[in-house]
């Protein structure tokens, strides 16, 4: 078994508090190497898409602005 780490946003048990050191967490989004848990990487996951989903409707109304 892996031994015990802890995620730098939450402190909590890499990956999960179940299988807590049986494989590795998430990469960090943030820099691509930081190890983080599952829950903080699905949260840094729907962040990026709803801000991806936020610049894309905004280009899309500035483009229809922009025609008429």
């Amino acid at each position: 078994m892996k031994k015990s780490v802890k995620c730098p946003i939450c402190s909590g048990p890499i990956p999960n508090a179940i299988d807590e050191g049986k494989y590795a967490g998430a990469l960090s989004r943030g820099d691509n190497e930081t190890e983080i848990c599952s829950e903080c990487g699905v949260f840094e996951a729907l962040q990026d898409f709803v801000q991806g989903f936020a610049t894309a409707t905004d280009t899309r109304r500035t483009a229809i602005i922009e025609e008429e």
